[in-house]
């Protein structure tokens, strides 16, 4: 199976256009922490902040079957690698098209908590 790669810069950059400087991070939490359900945690998200607008993004990919795990399988330099085409079985409602990860997206407008807003 050939893996397939999630980059996040092309994502981060196109969604933050401003004046100030983009600093990007990478395996970090999401300002203010994250709310998800049982299970899944705060963290390696890679991020793109913008201090002059206070914009936060942070996108990760994560392994979600067959229970929520921590499993980001991040390399560091925001890529997330998964393999494709590899569902996972044990449930009667998955079938072999059940993709055995997703990705998760955070913004956040005033990380900061300078903006005002």
């Amino acid at each position: 199976m050939k893996p397939t790669i999630l980059s996040t810069i092309a994502f981060a950059s196109l969604c933050l256009a401003s004046q100030g400087a983009i600093v990007f991070s990478y395996d970090q939490n999401v300002t203010n922490n994250i709310i998800f359900g049982t299970g899944v945690l705060n963290g390696s998200f890679t991020l793109a902040r913008d201090a002059t607008s206070s914009l936060e993004i942070g996108l990760r990919a994560r392994q979600r079957l067959p229970l929520p795990l921590a499993v980001h399988n991040s390399n560091g330099a925001g890529n997330y690698t998964f393999p494709i085409g590899a569902a996972i079985s044990g449930a009667s409602w998955i079938d072999s098209n059940t993709p055995a990860w997703n990705f998760e997206w955070s913004v956040n407008t005033n990380y900061l908590g300078t903006s005002g807003s």
